[in-house]
């Protein structure tokens, strides 16, 4: 920082050599005053994060113009005038998941509904009608596991009638879930079956565990199964009646796991792009790598873009233009694929488009496992 103090002292703080000039010979270190300004403390972080003397901004304004080329240009050695791959791949990805919360969706706090607009006096009357068919429910039933299932059905009914007297508030949600009746399926409790639709019963966790106590040992739950049937219980009992809260908090939690998920996929793709271009010997794994970061840096910044005009167009209530440069940006980004492919890979455009195909064929298999064993994984963290 050519802007603070230079020591009086000719001695390096950080190794003890003798400074000829600003910077040590020996470990590079500037020779300046130990002590730091709030503000240059700032500006030193921001330089050490982004090398913002010009570097930043000629990787970026590379990597989205020319997409492929920073990754030739990289692996050939020209490295002093570019990000690291890594360092630049943190702060992209950073920047998009913060930016990707503070910016507001338009579905941000929409209430499940499914085109009726309940009022609150129609929500009570069919609460009322959900009660009286459970109280008569629960004389007619045979079955002692059968009435204590329909028992907590009608308390939780209850609360949800107390609840909409309170606040009226949650009366979309709560028509939405009382009116939201799947098709049949069953649970079992040990060895029992019962037929039940989703609006008709709830499993709790203490039941579940209650039947299995009452089983001799052999014929018990795996200890896996043990975990996972426990797990959907105590969230059927957590969100009972309120299936609507239940997506939007596993969306939540899913969304603390998207990091994660790309992270992990960058290997992975890594992987498919060496297999889909194997005859390719010049290029290793590490050359493969490096392009995944790259195309993935340039995938979140045209996502960052999308980020700020959906949110600009939906501001100024134009929902058709929005519409429309939303899917002008996601078909942008698989003309950026194509030309990173192209360029970097350097073969023709008829053998580069096949090869992007079965590039995108291959990665929506390892996105389809990845997210489905993330899915899983928020599911059981709720």
């Amino acid at each position: 920082m050519a802007n603070q103090q230079l020591r009086k002292e000719t001695n390096c703080l950080n190794c003890g050599h003798e400074v000829a000039e600003r910077f040590c010979s020996h470990c590079g270190q500037e020779n300046i005053e130990a002590r730091e300004s709030f503000w240059q403390l700032l500006v030193h972080f921001f330089n050490d994060f982004t090398h913002f003397d010009g570097k930043f901004f000629s990787t970026i304004r590379v990597l989205l113009l020319k997409p492929g080329k920073l990754t030739r240009e990289y692996i050939s050695g020209k490295r002093a005038s570019y990000l690291h791959p890594i360092r630049m791949y943190l702060f992209i990805s950073f920047a998009f998941f913060i930016l990707q919360y503070l910016i507001p969706s338009p579905t941000d706090n929409e209430q499940p509904n499914d085109g009726y607009v309940a009022t609150r006096d129609s929500v009570v009357r069919l609460l009322d009608k959900k009660i009286n068919d459970l109280d008569k429910k629960i004389s007619d039933s045979s079955s002692e596991i059968r009435k204590l299932l329909t028992q907590e059905k009608l308390i939780r009914m209850k609360k949800n009638r107390w609840l909409l007297q309170n606040d009226s508030s949650k009366k979309q949600l709560i028509y939405f879930n009382l009116n939201d009746t799947s098709t049949n399926a069953e649970v079992s409790i040990g060895t029992t079956k019962i037929a039940y639709t989703r609006d008709d019963t709830i499993l709790s966790a203490s039941l579940y565990e209650l039947s299995q106590q009452k089983l001799p040992p052999e014929k018990r739950d795996e200890k896996l199964m043990n975990f996972i049937n426990k797990k959907i219980a105590s969230i059927r009992e957590k969100y009972s009646g309120e299936e609507g809260k239940l997506l939007l908090d596993w969306e939540s939690r899913f969304s603390l796991y998207l990091p994660k998920m790309l992270f992990v996929s960058l290997p992975i793709t890594a992987w498919i792009l060496l297999l889909v271009y194997v005859r390719r010997k010049k290029w290793w794994y590490t050359e493969h790598a490096i392009l995944t970061i790259h195309l993935y840096c340039g995938i979140f910044l045209l996502l960052t873009l999308q980020l700020f005009t959906s949110a600009i167009l939906q501001s100024l209530q134009l929902p058709t233009i929005k519409d429309w440069v939303e899917t002008a940006l996601y078909f942008g980004i698989l003309v950026y694929l194509f030309f990173t492919l192209y360029r970097f890979y350097q073969q023709s455009i008829g053998k580069t488009f096949l090869k992007m195909v079965l590039f995108l064929m291959l990665q929506g298999i390892s996105f389809s496992i990845l997210f489905s064993i993330f899915l899983l994984l928020s599911f059981l963290t709720i």
